[in-house]
């Protein structure tokens, strides 16, 4: 360092300072000056003791700024502490501060970013050291999880005051607006607002409720919880099996399971809404809490000991103190009566007046065409009931697919109308009255089976029964006269008299008898054959016009003579005979083979005896007999009557003729029967 004067040093030029360039030093007690470079006072800063280097050196003392800032590049570190305890520095974007800082002031800071430095294992922000910090502020490298961390509950306050706003007791309880939580979230709110959950999401946020991981329920936007496209201004609440509803310190009310079905009073619901009530009580809308069954606006429900009916019985019952009426609404857009039960128990149906028959209980059915009423299978209508007149609606009307079929009795069939309209009475099938009961055919045929047969009773006057038709036109009754039945036609009929045993011809129009008004046959409408176990009157009623017997037959004959005998062939020894009424009248061809010393008297046996009160024995017998072949009196003779049952034979001479070994008689009389 040269002594200079001030006018002797070199001007400096240029805007930075070079080693070269010279400042002047003032060394007091020699009261002289001396120039120095710049690169001679680096030169002595760096080899002087109580100077800080640039690089290598360690500062004592303090180091005071005013007006001034310590200036750091990118990545220069402010390294404090023996082991590079603290470090602060800029990485280029971001200010960092590794190491732990013990902060015993108050720090103001719009940001403050604590980290771990690369490999280590926390960064922390501590309001105390040790393990008896009240709160500190820990980041975890490893896990990537920061923590705040208080040695009792952690308060956070906020607002004028600082009052405490949340809590996290050490138990892990938090209290939002409250400081003693009891649940893992407890939120105390001064007003309606306790909780709110929002989100930009267009579709709305939910609530999951989950248990170690797994899906338990949800609640918030339909359109994030529910199947399809929802609105996503519904709110749904979800259950992933069951929906529970519980009061009364955990006690289940409702549930709603994971099928679908509500459960009321029960947890096993078998239906879309399932109620049970021990009390018997199960809907009950009244005008006060206490109010009984006659004020109550509506009660549904099981019966009570307040209602008739068993326990278990479906009770709805209307408010009953003023007779009101069960209404129910339907419509599009706007609801109308469709149907009521009023007080006395009617039910309409398109009325809001059913018809109070005195002693009945009504149904009605009200429309324009009248009323119906139908019976379905799925889509499918299988009967009708209604009104078939549908311009006026008065006539009745029963239909059914296939037959309509009536029961009494329980499950007993009593009647049935086909599909072929066939009306069948107490049977199921048509058989042509093979088995009991009636068969109404829809062709007008009638079929009745029974072991009794049918009844049909006309009460009051005499006179038809039954009326039988043609085309409109009467051919025919079956009536009753009196006890006894009447069977005909018009004037023709007759009549069944049971109490004389007998039938009388009779006219059936006027129930009135006739006397020899109208034939039986006709000469070519013959009857064939007549049994009679009595008479007929012919011509007249007296006992002379009784013919009571016809009979025809044959009777093998004897040969009787005075004395010796006579043999009738027996291949012709045949008489025939007619019975007509009392005479016998006989024919026949008598044939004689042999002879044993014939004399006397000639007769043959006759079939019947003969009748021998008459007083002349020429009138007990007439007719003709032939003789041919006999030794004396040949030729004809006649028969009469000498004894009851034998005719004897003379000649017109009244000789007695003798027959041969071979001779005929040919027979041709007639006699009346004892």
């Amino acid at each position: 360092m040269a002594d200079k004067k001030i006018t002797e040093l070199t001007n400096i030029t240029g805007a930075n300072l070079v080693d070269a360039d010279e400042f002047v030093v003032v060394d007091i007690s020699a009261d002289e000056t001396k120039a120095i470079t710049l690169g001679e006072l680096k030169e002595a800063f760096d080899s002087g003791s109580g100077f800080v280097r640039i690089t290598g050196d360690t500062m004592t003392g303090d180091l005071a700024l005013s007006g001034a800032d310590v200036t750091f590049g990118d990545n220069d570190k402010a390294i404090f502490g023996a082991g590079s305890d603290l470090q602060i520095y800029s990485d280029g974007t971001t200010g960092q501060i590794t190491g732990n800082v013990n902060i015993t002031g108050t720090l103001t800071s719009d940001g403050l970013t604590v980290e771990a430095t690369s490999g280590g294992s926390t960064g922390v922000i501590r309001s105390a050291a040790g393990s008896n910090s009240a709160l500190y502020l820990d980041t975890q490298d490893t896990s990537s999880v920061s923590y705040i961390t208080a040695s009792g509950s952690l308060g956070i306050a906020t607002g004028s005051g600082t009052p405490e706003r949340m809590r996290i007791t050490q138990a892990g309880l938090v209290g939002i607006g409250t400081s003693s939580p009891s649940y893992k979230a407890d939120i105390l709110s001064t007003n309606q607002y306790a909780l709110r959950l929002n989100t930009t999401d267009a579709d709305g946020c939910f609530l999951a409720i989950q248990t170690n991981g797994t899906a338990k329920g949800y609640l918030g936007s339909s359109h994030h919880l529910v199947v399809g496209t929802p609105s996503e201004d519904d709110i749904t609440l979800r259950a992933e099996n069951n929906l529970q509803f519980a009061t009364g310190g955990g006690s289940e009310r409702m549930r709603i399971d994971s099928s679908g079905n509500v459960g009321i009073g029960t947890s096993s619901p078998t239906s879309k809404l399932t109620v049970n009530d021990a009390n018997g009580i199960a809907i009950r809308v009244g005008d006060i809490a206490s109010a009984p069954v006659s004020q109550t606006a509506v009660y549904i429900g099981a019966s009570t000991s307040a209602l008739s009916g068993g326990n278990g019985d479906l009770v709805l019952i209307p408010r009953t103190s003023d007779s009101r009426s069960i209404l129910f609404y339907t419509g599009s857009g706007t609801a109308a009566e469709r149907m009521r039960i009023d007080a006395s128990g009617n039910v309409g149906i398109g009325t809001s007046s059913p018809v109070n028959n005195s002693n009945r209980t009504t149904l009605g059915l009200q429309g324009v065409w009248g009323g119906q009423l139908d019976i379905m299978v799925g889509s499918t209508v299988h009967a009708q009931f209604g009104t078939d007149n549908f311009s006026s609606g008065q006539s009745a009307r029963i239909q059914s697919q296939d037959g309509i079929v009536f029961k009494t009795n329980g499950n007993n069939e009593r009647m049935r109308i086909d599909s072929s309209g066939n009306l069948l009475v107490g049977k199921t099938v048509l058989d042509f009255g093979a088995t009991a009961g009636q068969e109404f055919r829809s062709d007008g045929r009638v079929f009745i089976g029974s072991p009794d047969g049918a009844f049909v009773n006309r009460i009051g006057s005499d006179g038809s029964i039954i009326g039988f038709r043609k085309d409109g036109t009467t051919v025919g009754s079956i009536g009753t006269s009196g006890v006894d039945l009447t069977i005909g036609t018009g004037d023709v009929g007759l009549k069944f008299n049971d109490a004389s045993n007998r039938i009388d011809p009779w006219n059936v129009t006027t129930n009135t008898s006739v006397d020899g008004a109208f034939d039986l046959g006709k000469t070519d409408r013959r009857f064939k054959d007549l049994y009679l176990s009595g008479g007929v009157y012919l011509g007249g009623t007296g006992s002379a016009n009784k013919l009571d017997d016809y009979e025809t037959g044959y009777h093998q004959t004897t040969i009787q003579m005075g004395s010796g005998s006579a043999t009738a062939n027996s291949t012709n020894d045949l008489l025939y005979y007619t019975i007509i009424g009392n005479m016998c009248f006989i024919t026949g061809n008598i044939g004689i083979n042999s002879v044993s010393s014939p004399s006397g008297t000639l007769s043959f046996t006759v079939p019947f005896a003969i009748e021998t009160s008459l007083s002349k024995t020429s009138e007990r017998a007439a007719g003709t007999v032939h003789l041919n072949g006999f030794s004396s009196e040949n030729g004809s003779g006649i028969g009469f009557i000498e004894t009851g049952s034998a005719v004897y034979v003379k000649t017109y001479a009244r000789n007695n003729p003798v027959p041969t070994g071979a001779c005929e008689m040919h027979i041709n009389i007639f006699y009346p029967i004892a």
